[in-house]
């Protein structure tokens, strides 16, 4: 035997190497799905919005009278809204954290609910937008959306003909008077006062409805004297 060669001892476990091996893949792949499981649950805890609703969407009023709102503002997120303010043309319908504690800090699901009015002389129909923007909780870009209410302006004028008419005392003079609706919706519990002749006085609601034009013939009596 030559005393120069080394034997290496042989390793009769070869099983267990590839065991070790596999169990290393094993906790690999684990870590990889738990990474994985991480970074989609902080993808969805980053998530933010907010919903703005402002009720009624149509409404139809006269001119000079009030048009109420109702404004529903939700986090509609999973993550805490701050900062939040509403924006609108019309300063009663807007609204901010600095002068309302609730929008300061919106929590996931919470609403906050408020009234506010238009309510001055307008003689056309409107678009009442509001725009909610909310920072969210932990970073500086902001969040926001939007909704819009039409308000129309109701019109009714009323002509009386004709204009000038020649009778004797103690006859009745007739005249014709219209009444016409030039807003976009009807028109209800319509009532007419005068003063000089009650007989062209109407109760409100005896006119019925009035949905674009509407005329009445009705005697004026002249007064006797």
């Amino acid at each position: 035997m030559n005393p120069n060669i080394q034997h290496s001892p042989t390793d009769h476990r070869p099983g267990l190497k590839r065991a070790g091996v596999a169990f290393l893949t094993l906790l690999g792949g684990i870590a990889a799905a738990l990474l994985l499981v991480l970074l989609c649950a902080n993808t969805a805890q980053a998530q933010a919005s907010v919903i703005i609703d402002i009720t009624p969407q149509e409404q139809s009023i006269l001119p000079g009278h009030t048009a109420p709102f109702t404004v529903v503002i939700t986090n509609s997120g999973t993550i805490t809204l701050t900062q939040i303010e509403v924006r609108s043309e019309f300063c009663n319908c807007s609204a901010h954290y600095l002068f309302i504690p609730q929008l300061q800090s919106l929590k996931p699901g919470a609403s906050y609910t408020y009234t506010c009015d238009i309510g001055w002389a307008f003689y056309n129909d409107i678009e009442s937008k509001v725009t909610v923007l909310a920072v969210p909780e932990g970073s500086t870009d902001q969040v926001t959306a939007s909704d819009t209410a039409i308000v129309h302006a109701e019109h009714l004028s009323v002509q009386q003909t004709p204009e000038l008419q020649s009778v004797r005392q103690g006859e009745i003079a007739t005249f014709t008077m219209v009444l016409k609706n030039t807003g976009g919706f009807t028109l209800t519990h319509i009532a007419v006062s005068n003063a000089e002749a009650p007989d062209c006085n109407r109760t409100a609601g005896s006119l019925g409805t009035l949905t674009r034009a509407y005329a009445s013939e009705i005697g004026k009596k002249v007064g006797q004297g």
